[in-house]
Order: structure tokens, then sequence, then C-alpha cells
């Protein structure tokens, strides 16, 4: 082997080497076993008091939050933990309850912070079940102390004053989004109110209010618009008809009016005295004649009757004739005025139709203006429909988040919320148990076999000497090897080497058996140890719990 070359790492070889030297490992090992005993031994012993509590989803205006992507109480428990080993909360715990080795170096800053520092160093808060898929996370807040009453006492109360603290801060923060989401809620109530006000000027200008509120792109309102028109102009043309046939009507009775007489022969005998003279006269002329004709001319009386009617016959020419001037002898014309009558009232009726008709092709025009625009009204109206519909729903859900957020600051103001709740309270332990005396004594017995393999390997490396065929091949600069022997231990060294193992394991099973009779007396009837004995079990098992 050259200067410049390294021995090669055959991985095989070594094992076979800590084989072959395991006996060598055992000194080593008890060695280190006894050292980790040492220092389990002299480190001073803590009573560890710990309470468990449990963490809960947060709302936060209605929706859970701390939720992490790969732990959803990732966020939640390491806010928890800088929380509970925060100065100012260890500080505060102290004080209320009122220890009085911190008192005595309140006064001094270095003093008074150094023992604070130490006492959050013993503060260890441990996430018991970290999941992705946990709904609830569990914490152990644990604190050592050489007084395991004093260790409880202080995990209860920095405990409760994590909740406290939680709280108070849940609380700000819930007000703080509380604030936030009625800002929102208001800001949602005026938009509402913008679109409210802007669709009333719209249906104001345009008169536009749609009767069906499923009709989707207001065909269905086009349709009946249509519709409404032609029902108008229908409205229209039968208008225009009856004012056609009512003027060929009048125009009729005009003619019959024109050639019928405006008084007529009085038909019924009036309240007049002339007309009733006039009656009596043609009365009794009628009688004196029928009577007259009865007689002969020779009879003695014919020539007084015939002067009488003749008397009469005057008196009714003078009466006829002074009826005739007084306009006695007729009386309108019934017929004549009935007539006249009707025409007024169908004059009357056309001025009431034509009317009807102005009103009618008002109605029309403005209906075929609307139809004209109405496309564009309705493409208006679903536009600002469908920002008052999403103010609305906004403005609903703002509201709804509102009361949500509401409900959650008056639940944790109150104090009744599960967001943190306590699980089991610290109580004092019965023995010391941290540290672990057995767990550091097992590491010295590690720490011992892993530095005698590394001692091994390392004397083996660093010897100068040729450790595989190899190797010879290129120290003899490559000359041919035909064979190699390994190394021989001659009988004697394999005797003696096979007494002094025996001798060793002789010695480690009188050990390991002294221990397990120790141990079991210890575990059965740990009165028939000694007393000094009992308390170093205690110590170093951790008492029998």
């Amino acid at each position: 082997m050259t200067d410049l070359e390294l021995p090669n790492l055959e991985f095989g070889r070594y094992v076979d080497l800590v084989k072959r030297r395991r006996w060598q490992l055992v000194p080593i090992g008890l060695l280190g076993l006894f050292i980790g005993f040492i220092v389990a031994w002299s480190i001073p012993r803590y009573y560890e008091a710990g309470t468990k509590v449990q963490l809960r989803p947060r709302l936060i205006g209605g929706q859970v939050s701390g939720w992490d992507r790969e732990d959803p109480f990732l966020r939640e428990v390491n806010k928890a933990r800088m929380t509970i080993q925060n100065y100012q909360l260890v500080r505060d715990a102290i004080e209320k309850l009122g220890w009085d080795d911190y008192f005595a170096v309140r006064d001094d800053f270095e003093k008074a912070s150094a023992f604070i520092w130490d006492v959050v160093s013993r503060v260890n808060v441990l996430d018991l079940d970290p999941s992705r898929n946990r709904s609830s996370a569990t914490l152990e807040i644990s604190f050592r102390d050489q007084d395991p009453r004093r260790a409880a006492d202080f995990t209860n109360v920095l405990r409760e004053a994590y909740f406290e603290n939680e709280r108070e801060a849940l609380v700000q923060s819930a007000e703080i989004q509380l604030g936030l989401l009625q800002t929102e809620a208001k800001r949602a109530r005026e938009v509402l109110d913008r679109q409210s006000k802007e669709m009333q000027l719209f249906q104001e200008s345009t008169g536009y209010i749609p009767t069906d509120t499923e009709d989707q792109g207001g065909r269905r309102e086009l349709r009946s618009r249509q519709q409404e028109l032609r029902e108008l102009e229908r409205g229209k043309q039968e208008l225009v008809k009856q004012i056609a046939d009512l003027k060929t009507t009048l125009d009729l009775k005009r003619q019959r009016l024109s050639v019928m007489d405006k008084r007529r022969p009085v038909q019924v005998a009036g309240s007049d005295v002339l007309l009733i003279q006039r009656a009596q006269l043609v009365k009794r002329i009628e009688s004196n004649k029928r009577t007259l004709e009865k007689w002969q001319p020779g009879f003695h009386g014919y020539q007084t009757k015939l002067a009488e009617i003749e008397a009469d016959e005057e008196r009714l020419a003078k009466i006829e004739k002074e009826i005739s001037e007084k306009g006695l002898d007729t009386e309108p014309n019934p017929e004549f005025q009935a007539l006249q009558r009707e025409i007024a009232l169908g004059g009357e009726e056309i001025a009431g139709l034509n009317k009807r008709l102005e009103m009618q092709e008002a109605l029309v025009a403005a209906a075929k203006k609307e139809n004209a625009g109405l496309p564009d009204i309705l493409r208006r109206y679903r536009a600002i429909e469908r920002e008052l519909d999403s103010a609305s729903t906004a403005l609903d859900k703002a509201e709804e988040a509102t009361n949500a957020q509401r409900r959650e600051v008056a639940l944790l103001k109150s104090g009744d919320d599960v967001i943190i709740q306590t699980l089991a309270p610290a109580t004092p332990p019965l023995a010391p148990n941290y540290p672990n005396r057995l767990l550091l004594t097992l590491i010295g017995l590690g720490i011992g076999l892993a530095f005698a393999i590394v001692a091994i390997l390392a004397l083996d490396f660093l010897q100068p000497t040729w450790k595989s065929m190899d190797e010879v091949a290129r120290g003899l600069g490559g000359l041919a090897v035909l064979g190699g022997v390994a190394h021989l231990d001659l009988p004697e060294e394999i005797e003696a080497a096979r007494k002094r193992r025996g001798r060793m394991m002789l010695a480690i099973g009188l050990v390991l058996l002294l221990i397990a009779a120790l141990l079991t007396i210890y575990f059965v009837d740990p009165l028939r140890l000694p007393e000094w004995m009992q308390v170093l079990l205690d110590s170093f098992l951790g008492g029998k719990g």
C-alpha cells in the first residue's frame, strides 16, 4: 500500500471484526452503564405535574378558523405553546401563587428575570395526538419542581391564566371581527338601498312594473304587451265603427224629423173653458141634428130646434175662431219631440265616443311607443334586478355572519364556550418522575457500546497493515498473489480466551441475578429491603406508582 492510497472500507470485514472482538464491548458497555447510573443519580430529580386541555376549532364570522392543510390544529398548538411559555404569563402565575423565593428577589430585576426564565424552562407543552384528520387537539401542560404540591398548583394556575388570556384574546379578536362584519353589513345595506332607489327611479321613468316574476328574459312580458296593443287597436276599430253606425242612424232620424209636423190636433179635450164649451156645443149640435132628423118639417117644434142648431153653430164658429187664434186646437207632436231627444242623445253619444276614440288612439300610440322600447327596458330592468338580487344576497350573508359572530362574542364573554376546556387537572405526583434515571442509565449503556464499536473500528483502521488480498497485491507492486493464510489462534490462546469469557459471563450473570432479586423483593415486599435501598430504588425507578 503506497502513501497516497487509502484502505478500502469493506463493511462485511468490519462486521466480522466486531463479532470477533465482541467480548471487548462488554466491559466498555458496563462502564457506560455505570457512568450513566452515576449521572442519573447526580442530576436533581423533579416532580413533574401535568394537566390535559382540549382545543376545539374556533368560529370567526360563522366559519371554522385555525385550519392548516397538514394539521388542522398546528397553528393553534404552536400559538398555545408560545402563550403558555410566555414570560409575562408565567410571572403572573407566580405572583398569584405568592412564591416566597420569587418575592425575595423581585426587586432585583436581573435575579427576578433569571428566576422567571428558569421557571419558564421547566414548563413544557406537549401535543398528544398530532394528526391531519383530528377534530380537536389535546395538549398536556406540565411543570417540573422539587415540591410536588407546588408543581401541581403552578400547573393548574398557569392553565387557568392561559385560559383567561386566550379567552380575552378570543373575545378581542371576535369583537374586531364583529366590527368588520358590521361594517360589511352596513356597506351591503347601503348598496341594497342604492340599488332599490335605482329600481324605483327606473320604474317611475319607464312605467314598467313586471307582473310575472318568473318571466326569464321578458319574453312573456313582450308577448303580453303585443297582445294588449292588438286589443287596443281592436277597441279603436270598434269605436270607429260605432261612431259611423250612430252617425248613419242620426242622419236617418234627421230626415224623418224634417218631414214631421211639430204639432198635431188635440187628441183629448183639454181643461181650457173654450175647449169645454166647444165640446159641449158640438155634442149638443149633434144631438139636436139627430133629433131633427126624426121630425118632419111641419112639426111644431121643428123650426125652433133648427134655429137652436144655427145659433149653436154660430157660437161654435166664434169659439173655434178664438181657439184657433189662441192655438188651443193643436198640441206638440210627441213623436217629433221624442225624435228630437233621440237625435240630441245620439249627438252626445257621438261626442262621448269621439272622446273615447281620442283616448284609445292615445293609448294605442303609447303602447306602440312602449313596445318599441320594451326590449331595451327589459334589458335594463333585468340588469338592475340582478344587481338588486346580488346586493340582497350579500346583505343576507353579511347579516347572517354578523349575527353568528355576535352570538360567538356573547358566548365567549359568558365563559360557556367549549373552545378550550380542561380534560384532567394537575395532581401532585407521588414520586419524582423527572428525569427518568432508568432511561439515562440505558442511554449511558448505549453510548458506551457505541464508543467501544467506534474505538475497535478506529484502531483497526489506523493500523498500518494489509487487511485484504487486494491490499497485499497492490503493496507488492503488482506481483501475483498465489494464496493467503488467515490468522490462526493457538489452542492455548483459545482455551485462555474461553476461560476469560466464562469468568466474565459468570460475573455478569451474578450481577444480573442480584439485580433481579432486588427488583423482585422491591415490587413484592419492599419492607424486607433496607431503608436506604428502598429510597435508592424509589428514586431510580420513580416509585411503584
